[in-house]
């Protein structure tokens, strides 16, 4: 499964969502910048999506949980 989240403000959120299956395994990687943030010409990995440990895959559970940190735009892959 994935899962794609947006954080549009300042603080830290976390969620909470019930998958259709029980969960092997997982990872999350997001994109965290300021509001006014783009990539360009010349800057073209200003934006890119990098690994973080803001998920905590609850092995055997339908039920997870992630943290997405302040502005941001995160993709959860979970492994059934």
């Amino acid at each position: 499964y994935v899962v794609f989240a947006v954080n549009r403000g300042e603080k830290a959120q976390t969620i909470s969502m019930a998958l259709p299956a029980t969960i092997k395994s997982g990872h999350m990687e997001h994109i965290v910048g300021e509001l006014g943030d783009k990539n360009t010409r010349e800057h073209p990995e200003t934006l890119t999506l990098q690994p973080c440990d803001d998920l905590t895959v609850e092995v055997g559970s339908k039920a997870q949980t992630a943290t997405l940190s302040g502005y941001s735009w995160s993709v959860l892959t979970f492994d059934y």
